[in-house]
């Protein structure tokens, strides 16, 4: 469908739609979510969308600076799948976790962007962490996994130490961007809350 795009109407989905992208520590609803939002008809959400970007979160965090290098990643990666849903007049919604630091570059390249903030209680998240093997596993994704550049201190760390600095320093990686954008383009949102609240699923899903 894409490939009879004009420039024209690319042009327009930089600069007037609004993507929403979730923002996490991720084992905070992520996959919930989206089956959550897809019960609309005007939404196309998506968890975990490939490329899915798991090697790459430990990078966008700690090379904030390569902003050319980043915005580059990301139009290779979502740039046609955004732009379908835009063509079908869907609302392109996208929970995974791999993009929350990508959260700057994504506010400057989709204009008119949105996001959500999910925070889960820092508890559960170390036992949701563990159970999955964060941090210890041997995979692509713990390779990406988000780590602190000092690895000394970080080798004397113990994994429930490691998924708490990893929560905090999400979370106030959020924070801090939170503060560089327009009000009207965050929302935030505790996990739990959407678990038990109506109310909270509703003010979500408008």
């Amino acid at each position: 469908m894409i490939h009879h795009v004009d420039q024209e109407t690319s042009s327009e989905m930089y600069n007037h739609y609004a993507p929403v992208f979730i923002l996490s520590t991720g084992r905070a609803g992520s996959k919930f979510l989206p089956a959550l939002l897809n019960l609309s008809p005007n939404i196309a959400a998506y968890h975990e969308p490939r490329p899915t970007l798991e090697y790459f979160s430990n990078y966008a965090y700690h090379h904030q600076q390569e902003e050319a290098i980043l915005t580059q990643m990301i139009n290779a990666a979502r740039m046609e799948s955004i732009l379908e849903d835009y063509i079908k007049d869907k609302i392109y919604v996208e929970s995974n976790q791999c993009l929350t630091f990508f959260a700057p570059v994504l506010a400057r390249l989709f204009k008119k962007s949105r996001f959500v903030h999910i925070v889960r209680h820092p508890g559960d998240f170390v036992r949701s962490a563990v159970r999955k093997g964060w941090h210890k596993n041997d995979s692509i994704w713990e390779s990406g996994r988000l780590k602190m550049t000092d690895e000394q201190q970080w080798t004397q760390m113990d994994q429930i130490e490691r998924l708490a600095w990893l929560w905090n320093t999400t979370n106030q990686f959020i924070e801090d961007f939170k503060q560089t954008i327009a009000k009207e383009r965050v929302a935030f949102f505790k996990l739990e809350d959407l678990s038990a609240n109506v109310g909270s699923v509703k003010e979500l899903l408008c």
